[in-house]
């Protein structure tokens, strides 16, 4: 294997991973590769075989925090590359009708919808007609953008976790009626929805949808990802 090449899986594992934090994404299988990887990258003076606590080689750290960095720099994209970038769509079958699906996708984006929009009406109606577009492209029932930042802290603290959901729905009655219900009651999520009366970005938001629907959350649970959202949505959709 090429140094280039073991860096790139390096790379996508320690991303992934957090840089094999503990109690994390890391699996058995990434520990044992981990040595392996760091000799063929040239990472670190070790050997393939070799016993290494991965957790704790500073070179893996240095080059997380690298990666964080570069992964959360999405300053340049525009919405819709923003999307795009983390995106994944499903296939369900409805439980309340005998044919047809329901297609929803689910896009997870580094920032939260503040910053996305600049706080204000103008690019809350901005960010709308992209998501609008994007749905209608891909021939969406429905869309959810999963947003995920830390809050920023002076000095050395390290900000809160946050995260926040936004729903683009066709104005399907059934639709709405379940995926509200479902998500505002699920106690894996913990949403509590935003109003958009005295926010001026969820009311441009609104505003642009005009016969989609859109509600925006603030999610209690920061720790439920798109893995947790996935399978709850599956639910509510095909449970008849």
């Amino acid at each position: 294997m090429t140094r280039t090449v073991a860096r790139l899986l390096l790379c996508a594992v320690l991303i992934d991973t957090g840089g094999f934090k503990a109690g994390g994404k890391a699996e058995a299988t990434d520990l044992q590769v981990a040595p392996f990887l760091f000799e063929r990258a040239e990472v670190v003076n070790t050997s393939v075989g070799a016993v290494v606590d991965v957790q704790h080689v500073k070179e893996a750290k240095d080059l997380t925090r690298i990666l964080e960095t570069k992964k959360s720099s999405v300053d340049l994209l525009s919405q819709r590359d923003l999307i795009r970038r983390d995106y994944k769509e499903y296939q369900f079958v409805p439980g309340w009708k005998a044919e047809g699906k329901v297609f929803v996708g689910l896009a997870s984006v580094p920032r939260g919808i503040e910053a996305i929009t600049g706080g204000n009406k103008k690019g809350g109606r901005k960010v709308a007609t992209a998501w609008i577009a994007w749905l209608n492209e891909r021939g969406l029932d429905a869309l959810g953008v999963l947003t995920s930042w830390k809050e920023e802290r002076k000095g050395s603290k390290k900000g809160k976790h946050r995260r926040e959901m936004v729903w683009v729905i066709r104005d399907d009655k059934e639709l709405k009626g379940r995926l509200w219900k479902g998500l505002e009651g699920s106690k894996e999520l913990e949403l509590e929805r935003r109003r958009k009366e005295g926010t001026k970005y969820i009311a441009g938001m609104v505003e642009e949808a005009g016969d989609l629907k859109i509600r925006v959350y603030e999610q209690g649970n920061s720790q439920a990802t798109r893995k947790v959202t996935a399978p709850l949505v599956k639910t509510i959709i095909e449970i008849k």
